[in-house]
């Protein structure tokens, strides 16, 4: 649980476009904060999982079939997703987390392959 920001039903819970929108950003910044506090062992973790995302992102992004479109499954839309990874990138690297580097270039050539210009941290 330390390493989640949210249960499937309590994300199911909002049905509203803009509700979820609200939601997921209050979400991700409540992780965010928490992830600056967090235990080392939590922080490896995270920084596992995120850079396992990331790169699934990375992988679709290459992929002429899905390209810039796997933004569309994603609450936050392509600018709150990279907002969101590039906060998590700056945090682990901050904690000193060992896999902050690799998630960090991994991030890097997701603005690169999504187009993006300056790399902006999702703030609230």
């Amino acid at each position: 649980m330390d390493c989640t920001d949210g249960t499937a039903e309590g994300k199911a819970s909002r049905t509203d476009p803009e509700a979820k929108r609200r939601d997921w950003i209050e979400r991700k910044l409540g992780y965010l904060a928490h992830l600056r506090q967090a235990p080392d062992a939590t922080l490896l973790v995270s920084a596992c999982d995120q850079l396992h995302y990331a790169r699934a992102i990375v992988q679709d992004l290459e992929d002429p079939e899905t390209g810039i479109h796997v933004f569309e499954r994603f609450t936050g839309g392509r600018d709150g997703t990279l907002g969101y990874y590039q906060a998590l990138a700056e945090i682990f690297s901050a904690r000193g987390v060992k896999a902050a580097r690799v998630l960090d270039s991994t991030v890097d050539w997701m603005h690169e392959l999504a187009g993006a210009g300056e790399r902006k941290a999702l703030a609230g």
